[in-house]
């Protein structure tokens, strides 16, 4: 049984940052297909083009919670918003860049504007939606994400061709995210009180999140690194990220480079674990839910979340066994969907966990994630040059399964505003 939104603002806000998840990850994933081509024109070997994928994942991971604490300020949507244009017209600037240095500013800052996304989208969804809504939230928002991913896999290389150029790809991405602010501006809200994440504006539906009353726990530095339950989801998302971001940013070049696929042949093929992610996504949040309900708030979180991790380092570690594009894509969906299933489950954690510090503390997790996607493209370069590509997805599976190790010991239980630092 489908159960009805707490109201229209709610499905308002859903939808818009839903939209703003699509837009983002079409304008960050679009470099993963236009690599080759961005190499070619300025003369990088891979090492350079490493730099240039990582730099993004550096500023991400930096700006994630200073993202946070601007929404906290300022309001959510208002924030959300001027992140949008800003991450657009990086992305415009990137089409525009004519050397090295301005290319690696561009990346930069779309990075840190689009560390903002997704914590106070996190802190906005948590203010209009329920403790029993809120893995099924979650995993809408992600799963926005993960359809802008594959919408750019597959319409990226067409588009290069159509266009005959890479830039105008980029500018015209861009373009469409400025588009995209303004009706995101009038219609989102923010949510005006605390009310409904404590239990009290939806007595229908009275949700077990009676702890978020209390008043706000200052979210400190030292807090954030000396928290047991933080530097365990910090640990998973480093691990996972590790192993996940060669999709995003290295499998089209794989395909190309390794296995003989043509250029737009790549991009559909490459599409393909991004399109049925979207499965793990809407799975997660469902799956989340429902072990928060059968197996408590201790287990409810961290059991999607171990398996999933365990089922990744499976299919990486086996993946050098298949040589053929299709099996080896196949292969590498299956690791997508799994990862994605473990997404709606870290979201729901954050805000379990956070209360009104929601995004600050999705933010702090998902900057050690980042800083793991900002290592890998360059250390899979390293590794790829002097041992091969066994070796890196051997690697892959190690870090999944660490991950899996650790998101055991996660406890959604453990309230910040009830946990002793």
């Amino acid at each position: 049984m489908v159960e009805k939104l707490p109201n229209r603002t709610s499905a308002i806000v859903l939808i818009g940052t839903v939209l703003l998840a699509v837009n983002m990850y079409v304008d960050r994933a679009a470099v993963g297909q236009l690599r080759g081509s961005i190499s070619n024109e300025f003369g990088w070997e891979r090492d350079e083009a490493a730099y240039f994928i990582g730099a993004f994942f550096w500023a991400y991971a930096l700006g994630q919670v200073p993202a946070a604490a601007l929404g906290l300020r300022f309001g959510f949507k208002t924030v959300l918003t001027v992140f949008l244009v800003l991450w657009s017209g990086a992305t415009i600037l990137t089409g525009l860049s004519t050397t090295f240095a301005v290319l690696i500013a561009s990346r930069v800052a779309l990075g840190l504007a689009e560390a903002g996304a997704y914590p106070n989208a996190n802190a906005l969804i948590r203010g209009w939606f329920p403790e029993r809504l809120r893995g099924r939230a979650c995993s809408a928002v992600t799963l926005g994400g993960r359809l802008g991913w594959a919408i750019s896999q597959f319409l990226t290389p067409i588009l290069e061709v159509a266009f005959s150029s890479w830039r105008m790809v980029l500018i015209s991405y861009g373009a469409v995210g400025i588009l995209l602010a303004v009706p995101f501006y009038l219609l989102a809200k923010d949510k005006p009180s605390d009310d409904l994440a404590s239990g009290t504006e939806d007595p229908g539906h009275p949700t077990s999140d009676t702890r978020d009353s209390k008043p706000v726990v200052e979210l400190t530095l030292w807090r954030m690194l000396t928290e047991p339950n933080l530097i365990r989801a910090s640990l998973v998302q480093f691990f996972l990220n590790f192993g996940w971001v060669f999709l995003l940013s290295d499998l089209p070049s794989y395909l190309t480079g390794e296995l003989g696929v043509g250029k737009v042949e790549s991009g559909f093929l490459s599409s393909i674990p991004a399109w049925v992610s979207c499965l793990g996504m809407v799975a997660g949040g469902i799956i989340t839910d429902w072990t928060a309900r059968a197996f408590g708030m201790r287990w409810g979180r961290a059991i999607p979340i171990a398996s999933s991790m365990f089922i990744c380092s499976v299919a990486s570690f086996v993946c050098p066994w298949f040589s053929n594009p299709l099996g080896f894509v196949i292969l590498l969906s299956l690791m997508a969907i799994a990862a994605d299933i473990s997404n709606p489950s870290v979201w729901a954690f954050s805000q379990d966990i956070g209360g009104r510090n929601a995004g600050k503390v999705l933010g702090w997790v998902n900057m050690f994630g980042n800083i793991g996607a900002g290592i890998s493209p360059v250390a899979i370069s390293m590794i790829q040059r002097e041992y091969g590509w066994d070796a890196c997805f051997w690697l892959f599976s190690a870090c999944f399964l660490t991950a899996a190790g650790v998101g055991l010991g996660m406890d959604s239980s453990r309230k910040l505003a009830t946990a002793h630092p």
